[in-house]
């Protein structure tokens, strides 16, 4: 190996020209050190330096270092980076050099989770859930309860369902405890019955409002405590369950900290200023003061202006008080400031934008960095438009990305991306970009909703679930199939109200739009509204009888409003195809799921952008639209930021404040509470303030969003914004990030005149009805035509006699069946030749069924294509890049329908396991029987301690993915051909099947010395 001395050896090493600023980070001592690295500057190459640095100068050996970080893709480019880069270091007689350990938070909890659970009680068979899942149980608490759950009687079903698992995952990333919440929530109750009324002697309606959000979320605690003990009687965990074991373990049972620390002596975490309290605690609970080490070798890295993910219980101030957790003699900051992805220009609108943020109090004057161009990056081009009206803006972005392709500015679709604030825009630009034949990729569920096709299914499933829906029996009655008039929207408010006030009458009742749908009475409506009414109540009808799992029930839906009709006259279906595959996939793993558990988890993802699912491979050439929270970590050559208005971009909707959510905690409870807004006082004007103070965090957290959206762009950054929308009332002011963007002197600024044209100005306007198909659609008038000429030729077929030629041909078939009935019945013995070699698989359905196996052989007969057997193949290929990539580095790229099998298998031991051989084809000979086969996995005891058991050299792995029987004398043939291969003994070998599908492992015993005799008796 290659011995390190000076930094200048590195940077020929890595033919990288580090600068001072890196150099330093680089080389800091084998200490606790933080490195505050600004966005674009090369952090994950700094890492991957320091790593080998430390390597080369000897100071620790590959296989002692453990990275950590969040996603999949973020871990396989720092193992990459890692890995390539220590290989550099290799000489031509390093056959031993080991490899370092680079893996996901989650991923790492499941180690701490199997290796040490059992101490606690925990079964190593315990699985994760995700996503879908989560809501599925809360769905199946919300039905099994015994009685209504208090005040949230009231509330919509999916959003109980939804909020079960978002306070569930509040209490997990804080450990809170249930009783804390409880306590808190009844003195804070006690206070508010006490708080001083107004002059008149009534209680302010703030004060009203936050005593039924408590009692709210103390009945949503009572579900939570159902949730979690359900997941328990079904042995389950979701992410957060497992890292408050994981910091449990680590906290109670010192064997955990010395067992990691003694494997491994640095540790590198990237994106520490998005960690939870409880993954700041599990680490400082093996390396740092809750396990009382002082000075481990820890090396923070991260970026306080890019903590974006707050709400998902991310803690700021994790990073500022990082030498509180592992503390050492002379704390160690570094930080890194030379951007080298994005031109001057754009740094300049980045810097000027976060300047707030690094003055915020809540820093308290800490490290933050003012990003600086490198001297190697070309200039780039900062374009900021406004518009009259949102459609305009949305056209003109479409025109102008039309433009750069036409005219060869970009080299491929996939160069540009449109970011948005929220997912309300994303149709407006899907449907201009389409305008203009330019392919687009929706890169999250949330977005792809908004999409107008798919907006519609949505309504539909929303009313078959909720029929209380009124906004969705408005979009369905306006959208494109039946286009109601403004008038006839406004009779039916008039007679849902009036129903309403004659059902009041009798016991209480709320105005439902469904129920004028369903009697709109004699007068007030046009003929074409209620033929819309009765087309409406027949599919509601017909939807609601029909059964199936979720994905038959939605493409009912599709079919029912003839939306696959629509959509196949105009060619354009790659949207409801990504709908249709995510519902696929929630269908398949949960074939008894409800409408209502899919859309408690759509509309999570709509509201939270958890990124559960995406539409789509982002390998496409098209350009991509998502939201900027999924595009962290990514870049491009142009960026659109579109919508930049006050309301939109920065967001006013504070949907974490305890006052207003019951989901939400209170700050106090919170494990960076130093960090949030407390209540002064629990009166009226107490709780104004405490809502003012988190709209200012809010506002700060929507800055270092802008930051991240500002800094993906390389050369060209594009920010518009409007000043009208057609369905709003009144003007829209420009955000002050477009404010701030056109104060910074390099940027091309282009605004409007808001009264030079008042004729231009959107209002409110009374929808006709039309139509429907337009009737200047010629596509659909055509598809519209072409079904009623098809109609116009069915025929009735009456009886009578047949044509000639139809009795010749019927005669002929009959003569055929008398035949074939003739050959059947004959009673014929044929000696069937075994094929040579067998293969292992042959062989065990040979021994299971012999006469079926042979009758197979003697008239083999085409498969038809199995679902089952494409998921099996996937999943084998997945796993195999999975191990040939970099050891516990998630590939990035997962199938849709092997989603699950995935998720099992990466939250397994076996996901952390080394494999010294992944899919071994052999070939061996058992009584006299050449056979032949091929092994999934094989890992050896030395580099596997955690899976090989004890007295076993290693341990034979067969993969699962589906339900059915697996034969162990199959996994006998395995290890008898390993132990030929390799010369060892038999009973040294173990061996087992992994089940994708659950998650779980079944370990064999062997019956490896009666393989010759019951081969010999069926191979004779």
């Amino acid at each position: 190996m290659k011995t390190l001395t000076h930094i200048q050896q590195l940077s020929e090493l890595m033919k990288i020209p580090f600068s001072e600023e890196q150099a330093e980070a680089i080389t800091s001592p084998m200490a606790p050190s933080v490195i505050i690295a600004g966005a674009g500057t090369g952090k994950t190459t700094v890492m991957a330096a320091r790593v080998v640095w430390l390597v080369g100068t000897g100071a620790i050996t590959p296989e002692r270092v453990l990275g950590l970080t969040f996603t999949r893709k973020a871990a396989a480019e720092l193992a990459m980076r890692i890995t390539s880069a220590l290989d550099l270091l290799k000489d031509d007689d390093d056959s031993q050099f080991g490899v370092p350990t680079i893996s996901t938070y989650d991923a790492f909890a499941s180690t701490v989770v199997s290796q040490f659970g059992f101490w606690m009680g925990r079964s190593r068979d315990s699985r994760i859930i995700t996503g879908g899942e989560q809501y599925l149980l809360a769905d199946e608490v919300l039905r099994c309860i015994q009685e209504p759950p208090g005040t949230l009687a009231n509330k919509s079903w999916d959003s109980v369902v939804t909020n079960i698992p978002r306070l569930e995952s509040r209490i997990q990333s804080h450990l809170v405890d249930d009783d804390q919440i409880l306590q808190y929530t009844l003195r804070f109750m006690e206070g508010l019955d006490s708080a001083p009324r107004n002059r008149h002697g009534n209680v302010y309606v703030s004060i009203r409002e936050a005593q039924t959000i408590a009692e709210e979320r103390l009945a949503l605690l009572r579900l939570c405590q159902e949730y979690r003990e359900l997941k328990v009687k079904q042995g389950v965990l979701e992410f957060g369950d497992q890292m408050a074991l994981a910091v449990k373990l680590a906290g109670t049972l010192p064997i955990v900290g010395e067992d990691l620390r003694e494997r491994f002596g640095l540790v590198v975490v990237d994106e520490y200023q998005d960690t939870s309290p409880a993954q700041a605690r599990l680490l400082s609970a093996i390396f740092g003061h809750e396990a009382g080490i002082e000075g481990y070798p820890i090396t923070a890295v991260g970026d306080p202006l890019q903590a974006i993910y707050t709400w998902r219980g991310a803690a700021v101030d994790n990073i500022f008080s990082f030498h509180e957790s592992f503390p050492c003699a002379q704390p160690i900051i570094t930080t890194l400031s030379i951007n080298r992805r994005s031109g001057p220009q754009i740094l300049d609108v980045a810097n000027h934008i976060s300047a707030g943020v690094r003055a915020d109090p809540l820093l308290g004057g800490r490290t933050t960095v003012e990003l600086q161009p490198s001297v190697d990056t070309s200039d780039a081009q900062v374009t900021i438009r406004q518009f009259y009206t949102w459609d305009e803006e949305a056209e003109w972005i479409a025109e102008s990305i039309a433009g750069s392709g036409e005219s060869g500015q970009i080299e491929q679709w996939s160069h540009i991306a449109i970011l948005v604030r929220r997912h309300r825009e994303v149709g407006a630009l899907v449907e201009a970009c389409g305008r203009h034949q330019i392919p687009v990729e929706v890169q999250d569920l949330g977005g792809l909703i908004l999409v107008e096709s798919i907006s519609q299914v949505m309504a539909m499933m929303t009313l078959l679930t909720d029929i209380r829906a009124n906004p969705e029996v408005v979009e369905i009655l306006a959208g494109p199939r039946f286009r109601l008039s403004t008038a006839d929207l406004e009779s039916l408010g008039r007679r849902a109200r009036d129903l309403a006030k004659q059902q009041a009458q009798e016991s209480p009742y709320e105005e439902r739009l469904f129920d004028a749908v369903a009697n709109p009475g004699q007068t007030g409506f046009s003929e074409h509204a209620l033929h819309s009414f009765e087309l409406l109540v027949h599919d509601i009808e017909s939807l609601k009888s029909s059964y199936g799992t979720v994905l038959d029930q939605v493409r009912r839906i599709v079919a029912q409003i003839g939306l696959d009709t629509e959509i196949c006259a105009h060619g354009t279906h790659a949207h409801l195809d990504g709908f249709l595959d995510i519902v696929a996939s929630f269908s398949q793993v949960h074939p008894g799921a409800s409408l209502a558990s899919l859309l408690g988890y759509i509309r999570a993802e709509e509201e939270y952008s958890h990124g559960f699912a995406k539409a789509g491979s982002s390998q496409h050439d098209a350009v991509k639209i998502m939201t900027i929270h999924h595009a962290k970590g990514l870049e491009w050559e142009t960026v659109y930021l579109p919508c930049l208005t006050q309301g939109v971009f920065p967001g006013e909707r504070l949907t974490d404040n305890p006052i207003r959510s019951a989901c939400a905690l209170s700050t106090a409870l919170r494990s960076d509470w130093p960090a949030m807004p407390q209540i002064s006082q629990i009166t009226n004007a107490g709780l104004i303030t405490h809502g003012d103070d988190l709209k200012q965090a809010l506002r700060m957290g929507e800055d270092r969003l802008a930051y991240v959206a500002v800094t993906r762009a390389k050369s060209t950054l594009v920010m518009t914004s409007h000043l009208w929308r057609s369905e709003a009332l009144s003007q829209r002011t420009p955000s002050h990030y477009f404010e701030q963007a056109c104060e910074v002197g390099s940027s091309k600024v282009h605004r409007v005149d808001p009264s030079s044209d008042e004729g231009r100005t959107p209002r409110p306007h009374r929808r006709e009805a039309v139509a429907w198909p337009e009737e200047g659609n010629l596509i659909l008038s055509d598809a519209r035509d072409a079904v009623r000429r098809a109609m116009d030729s069915i025929v009735t077929w009456e009886s009578g006699d047949l044509p000639r030629e139809v009795v010749t041909q019927i005669e002929s078939w009959d003569e055929m069946i008398l035949i074939l009935d003739s050959e059947v019945s004959q009673d014929r013995v044929i000696d069937v030749p075994l094929p040579a070699p067998l293969s292992a698989s042959q062989l065990v359905r040979l021994r299971e069924d012999s006469e079926a196996f042979v009758q197979a052989l003697t008239r083999p007969m085409p498969r038809p294509p199995s679902q089952a057997a494409r998921r099996g193949t996937l999943f084998h290929q997945w796993v195999e890049q999975y191990y040939s990539s970099s050891p516990l580095v998630v590939q990035e790229s997962i199938p849709g329908d092997i989603t699950t099998l995935c998720t099992h298998f990466l939250t397994s031991p076996f996901s952390l396991g080394r494999p010294m051989r992944v899919e071994e084809e052999f070939v061996t000979t058992i009584a006299g029987h050449a056979i032949t086969g091929r092994i999934d996995a094989v890992f050896a005891a030395q580099e596997n301690p955690e899976l090989v058991p004890p007295g076993k050299a290693v341990l034979i792995v067969d993969w699962k993915t589906g339900f059915g029987h697996a034969d162990p004398q199959q996994l006998a043939v395995y290890a008898r051909a390993w132990a030929a291969m390799k010369n060892i003994d038999t009973h040294k070998v173990a061996a087992g099947f992994f089940f994708a599908a659950t998650g779980q492992f079944v370990d064999v015993d062997l019956d490896v010395d009666s393989i010759d005799e019951w081969v010999d008796a069926i191979c004779p």
